[in-house]
């Protein structure tokens, strides 16, 4: 594949421990890529795994370099809930941190 068909990268996270891509293997349910990488291009993952694979497959010139500095990179895990609402006062405590 000529490299202008590549996908093009704004951004990679690189420069990590171990990338966890939550691919589950047989022998690692977590689907860990020591030294692995990101390349995003806007607000959208394009690849991730081993440097070299990612290089191959990813147009990375000119994209923005984010070291994880030897960290882990793991997706973002969001706690979606609600709290019920609060329908008291608060004054005292609101009075309380005015003689503080």
């Amino acid at each position: 594949m000529d490299r202008t068909e590549l996908p093009r990268a704004d951004l990679i996270v690189s420069g990590a421990s171990e990338l966890i891509t939550c691919v589950s293997l047989p022998d690692d349910p977590l689907g860990r890529v020591r030294g692995g990488v990101v390349a995003v291009a806007g607000d959208r993952i394009i690849d991730v795994g081993p440097a070299e694979t990612v290089a191959r497959r990813v147009d990375l010139a000119g994209a923005l370099v984010v070291d994880a500095a030897g960290g882990m990179v793991a997706p973002g895990f969001i706690d979606c809930h609600t709290h019920l609402v609060f329908g008291g006062s608060r004054v005292e405590q609101y009075a309380a941190t005015e003689s503080v």
